[in-house]
């Protein structure tokens, strides 16, 4: 019983103090890292005569990029405000290096539409819709947290890149609509 105490207690001390925005640098880099392999999953990914094995692998990379989102917002969250202007132009600059890789992924795997709807087992162009359903939920919700903790002088750079990656997401689902 005391040992259950202590992590709980151990666990509540570390949703109190929060992460760091070294934390939340060290998770956008492992994002990074994950929509990285995700977009050279999709990019390896032949115009024609894909497997079902090909298919699946970038659905297992789908759901280890959300993972890695969703850890990096809960730990965006739990940042202590504000945010100094260096911190908070090291984030920026850290989803600006991840936002081309995204919009490369989103764009291919738009591209790559005709040869899931080739596969001759049904429901992975559902499985990739449902995909990037999940995975521009969870992005919206680590903008939405970032933005929330910038600077006021960095908001309107932050709006603008998630303009963008959100209209990436947004012509992706659409082509699986």
């Amino acid at each position: 019983m005391q040992l259950k105490s202590l992590v709980f207690l151990a666990s509540a001390l570390a949703t109190a103090w929060g992460a760091t925005v070294a934390d939340v640098l060290a998770d956008l880099n492992t994002v990074k890292s994950r929509v990285t392999t995700l977009d050279n999953a999709i990019n390896g990914f032949p115009n024609s005569g894909g497997t079902l094995t090909q298919a699946l692998a970038i659905h297992t990379d789908a759901t280890n990029t959300q993972t890695a989102v969703d850890d990096t917002t809960a730990d965006a969250n739990t940042v202590p405000t504000p945010v100094s202007e260096s911190d908070g132009q090291s984030i920026l600059n850290s989803i600006t290096s991840i936002e081309p890789v995204i919009e490369n992924a989103l764009s291919a795997i738009v591209t790559k539409k005709a040869a899931f709807d080739a596969l001759p087992v049904g429901g992975i162009p559902a499985l990739v819709a449902q995909d990037l359903s999940n995975l521009s939920a969870s992005t919206s919700a680590l903008e939405n947290a970032l933005i929330s903790k910038a600077p006021a002088d960095l908001v309107s750079q932050a709006n603008a890149v998630k303009g963008r990656i959100d209209a990436a997401f947004a012509t992706a689902i659409a082509a699986y609509s």
